[in-house]
């Protein structure tokens, strides 16, 4: 039987590899108006507004090859402001600032803005709605429609307002990710790490993905073969994701999942700041706690 992960794990820094440092870096300041809070000669790390910890990782890449198009890797990362409000004044922000959005949308469940970085890594910012609001089956699978956003009405809550970055609060609410396959997939995540599926069979199917999560959140990881089942794994090296951040509540849970992990053969190292492996697409994962 799966021992499901802790109901409080959540996610933490996403780390991408980068080819232009300064231009992604002022993308992340500017549009999306993170801080920076520490710099390294090759690495910078990016945070909201008043936060110690990182939500994004910069890694400048010397020799870094170019992702596969139609392969594994990030779909998007997604950043979670605490408030309606917040996400109104960024969707003013953006439109102030001419950036292109890519997507728009209403999930039930949270209103959601997409646009992608200048190397082309795609970002959600969005924010939730209170968890009674959501709709899910009997069976307590997640109903999550692609509903055009109510842009006007979420623009009325900031119309005399100033963005100034990202509030206090924000954290990074979820990662989506082209995976190789479905199946093997599922098992690392929900049969291995103890994620708890939110999608039916139906569907899933349908979305050709997964949707898991801790603690009866919509999702902390969403996986899909849009790229085609059985797609090359993320190269080592490539632009774009280098790992994400799988935050446990403390220590004893921390040995738990390293235990699960040994128990089945999966190749880790571990270090000062947690541990480290691939999924089976070849995606890093840092495993860390608070």
């Amino acid at each position: 039987m799966t021992i499901p992960i802790h109901p409080k794990t959540v996610l933490g820094a996403v780390a991408l590899n980068i080819q232009d440092l300064p231009l992604v870096t002022s993308f992340y300041t500017e549009i999306i108006g993170l801080a920076i809070i520490k710099q390294e000669e090759n690495r910078i790390y990016l945070s909201a507004n008043g936060e110690n910890e990182p939500l994004i990782i910069l890694q400048k890449q010397e020799h870094a090859v170019l992702k596969r198009r139609r392969g594994a890797g990030l779909y998007h990362l997604a950043i979670l402001v605490p408030t309606r409000e917040s996400l109104s004044s960024f969707l003013r922000h953006l439109i102030t600032t001419r950036y292109p959005i890519t997507g728009a949308s209403d999930h039930d469940f949270s209103e959601a803005i997409y646009l992608s970085d200048p190397e082309g890594n795609g970002i959600e910012v969005y924010a939730d709605r209170p968890r009674e609001k959501w709709h899910r089956t009997e069976e307590g699978y997640l109903n999550a429609p692609t509903n055009a956003l109510d842009a006007e009405a979420l623009l009325s809550l900031s119309e005399n307002g100033t963005f100034k970055g990202m509030p206090i609060g924000t954290v990074m609410g979820h990662i989506h990710l082209h995976v190789s396959q479905l199946e093997e997939s599922e098992r690392f995540y929900i049969d291995i790490l103890g994620f708890t599926k939110n999608f039916a069979d139906e569907m899933r199917n349908r979305f050709m993905g997964q949707f898991v999560s801790a603690g009866g959140y919509h999702h902390h990881i969403g996986f899909n073969i849009w790229n085609g089942n059985n797609a090359p794994k993320l190269e080592k090296h490539a632009t774009g994701i280098m790992y994400f951040t799988i935050l446990l509540p403390n220590v004893f849970e921390y040995h738990t999942v390293k235990t699960r992990l040994k128990n089945e053969n999966i190749v880790l190292s571990e270090g000062t700041d947690g541990i480290f492996l691939e999924d089976p697409s070849g995606i890093g994962i840092r495993i860390t706690h608070k």
